[in-house]
């Protein structure tokens, strides 16, 4: 929940994500660590980026194609 908000609407994030960035603290909370790659998106691609997983999570694999290649701009050794 924290990455998505820190991504979605702070527009920052942890670049660096994985479990041992985590910790489970005394109290029951979250310790979030190692912050040293923090990364940045513009309101226009963290748009795309929400598309692309809501595509994925409806398993919608032309919408995801078509986000990849007319969005995304992803290019193939064929394109």
């Amino acid at each position: 929940k924290v990455h998505g908000y820190q991504l979605f609407h702070v527009g920052s994030f942890n670049g660096d994500c994985h479990p041992g960035n985590i910790l489970l603290l005394k109290n029951g909370k979250l310790g979030l660590i190692d912050y040293g790659q923090v990364k940045t998106m513009s309101l226009e691609h963290r748009i795309i980026y929400a598309k692309l997983i809501i595509a994925h999570s409806k398993n919608d694999f032309n919408e995801v194609v078509r986000i990849h290649f007319n969005e995304i701009k992803s290019k193939t050794k064929y394109s």
